[in-house]
């Protein structure tokens, strides 16, 4: 991307420097080309999302900034992508949905070194500021902030606002996720706002996050607090794909008859849940070489029951048992494997120092 950006660079530099009138005697034709280069370099600026490496949104700025720089044409062609808060936030969308959808926007937008993304991050950490904002926030937002920002260390604007608990706090909450905050959204290891809101078991909270339709239903939070209640205002707030991952860690969480019933009443499949489980427990075993699932028994009796349930298929039931036994009998002979391995290695090393002895 730089041997482009140069290349062009030098390209203009032939026929003009910081903005030089052309000479009437240049021909129709050139002026044509150098009109058709003007319009790509314009568009390598102006679309920068289509141009940056993958693994380097960084780049980004660094070409607005490169471009800007050829003459004064493109300086002033490109000032909005240099300087302009708003324009800088569409920058920082295009660029994670079509080039990093695995990187936050806060992430994006903190490797920017433009004048636009200072002023970005200037309005975006107003945000956590909710006592003085609270009715500043559209404004805010109109100016150019982020609402799903992040700043460096610390917790998304929206779980911050979860975890106040006041009055002032929710009102705050439910004026970010009307205004379109993501509740998805949460640092490495902490919970997102839903999580923060079953942590507290706030009913009112919890009901206003579901309504915006959150991916993640936080069902390790809820075992965690073991409120049935809970339990059953998330499953009326739940589809059959978020039923089934619920009915996941419910089985993996011991044996809770009552709740798995309620689970598959619901529209939770069992048939998915058995597949993920199996898919696991060989994939943990493989790659981690530690038992997924404490407890054992407890889960042993959840499988039993979910394999015995009126509503699972004959076909995938006879199959997965079929399966499991395949599992069981290559876990044997792995560990039997691993334990000549570790004998034989017993051996060399009681032959080596047998030998050293020897020689002495």
């Amino acid at each position: 991307m730089n041997k482009l950006i140069i290349a062009l660079t030098i390209l203009f530099l032939n026929s003009t420097i910081f903005g030089m009138k052309r000479e009437l005697t240049e021909s129709p034709v050139i002026m044509l080309h150098d009109e058709l280069k003007k319009r790509i370099v314009l568009d390598l600026g102006k679309n920068v999302h289509h141009y940056v490496h993958k693994n380097n949104p960084a780049q980004a700025s660094d070409i607005i900034l490169k471009v800007s720089f050829i003459n004064k044409y493109f300086y002033s062609e490109l000032e909005k992508e240099r300087t302009d808060p708003v324009t800088t936030r569409q920058i920082i969308y295009n660029l994670k949905t079509i080039s990093h959808p695995f990187l936050s926007e806060s992430t994006i937008l903190h490797r920017f070194k433009t004048l636009g993304a200072k002023k970005c991050i200037n309005l975006s950490q107003q945000l956590y500021n909710f006592d003085k904002n609270m009715d500043n926030i559209e404004t805010l937002i109109a100016q150019g902030a982020l609402l799903n920002y992040r700043n460096k260390n610390a917790l998304y604007i929206i779980q911050y606002a979860a975890l106040n608990r006041s009055d002032l706090g929710r009102r705050y909450l439910k004026k970010l996720l009307t205004l379109g905050a993501n509740p998805n959204v949460k640092a490495q290891y902490d919970p997102t706002a839903l999580g923060i809101a079953i942590n507290q078991q706030d009913f009112n909270k919890i009901a206003l996050i579901l309504k915006h339709n959150p991916h993640d239903k936080c069902w390790e939070n809820a075992f965690d607090i073991a409120n049935d209640q809970i339990f059953y205002f998330i499953m009326d707030n739940s589809t059959s794909d978020d039923l089934t991952q619920g009915l996941i860690v419910c089985i993996k969480r011991g044996y809770h008859p009552q709740l798995i019933k309620r689970f598959i009443k619901k529209g939770a499949s069992i048939e998915q849940t058995l597949a993920a489980l199996l898919e696991e427990k060989f994939n943990k075993f493989v790659y981690y070489n530690t038992k997924p699932i404490n407890n054992e028994e407890p889960f042993t009796q959840s499988i039993s029951y979910l394999l015995n349930h009126r509503k699972i298929d004959a076909s995938f039931a006879a199959d997965f048992k079929k399966a499991c036994t395949m599992y069981e009998s290559w876990k044997r002979k792995r560990e039997e494997n691993e334990q000549h391995a570790i004998n034989n290695r017993k051996q060399i090393a009681s032959s080596i120092k047998n030998y050293k002895r020897r020689k002495k």
